[in-house]
């Protein structure tokens, strides 16, 4: 079967390296599709062809598709959608706010409410076997133990606003992947 890729979150630092590290191992990457913000259009062009150039002649089909994943449907094309819910197999969510000092409210809507968002939109891919999330949760403090959103206490352990506002999107991707028995 061939792997079909969607990323959010291009053209980010951890979305081109990871891309670079599959085009190295997955013999069967067919197609890379990239949700990228209208106002990051040049530049993602620009790592799509920096990319390019450093595959030593293997052929891998990028397809850049514009969107908002503080959006529902994350703001694809209708027509569009039905294409890429028979097609799509290994789905990587990296969009997010990462900067600590930003406004609780936008931090709210891209790691929360967009997160939801491309829940709800994996729901309908026909053919998804991975589905990875990564989360900007952070910690800080002394701890003799492992921290995972599974053992956070809210009163105890949140300590800045995106450690709370990433426990809910933490938790709806475990669940999605036990819905969908993915690894």
């Amino acid at each position: 079967m061939e792997h079909v890729y969607l990323f959010t979150g291009f053209p980010g630092f951890i979305s081109n390296q990871l891309i670079m590290e599959l085009l190295r191992r997955d013999e069967a990457l067919n197609k890379i599709y990239l949700l990228v913000l209208p106002e990051q259009k040049v530049k993602a062009e620009a790592e799509i062809k920096s990319i390019e150039n450093e595959l030593d002649g293997a052929k891998v089909v990028f397809e850049m598709v514009i969107g908002y994943i503080t959006k529902e449907n994350l703001d694809i094309p209708f027509d569009l959608i039905h294409n890429l819910q028979q097609e799509i197999t290994h789905v990587f969510h990296l969009a997010a706010i990462y900067d600590l000092a930003v406004p609780e409210k936008i931090a709210q809507l891209v790691n929360v409410v967009g997160t939801k968002h491309v829940n709800e939109w994996v729901k309908g891919l026909t053919k998804l076997k991975r589905y990875t999330y990564f989360s900007t949760a952070y910690v800080a403090g002394n701890r003799g133990e492992i921290c995972t959103s599974m053992n956070w206490s809210f009163q105890k352990a949140l300590r800045t606003i995106m450690n709370g506002l990433n426990l809910t999107p933490n938790y709806w991707s475990r669940s999605l992947k036990k819905r969908f028995r993915l690894p």
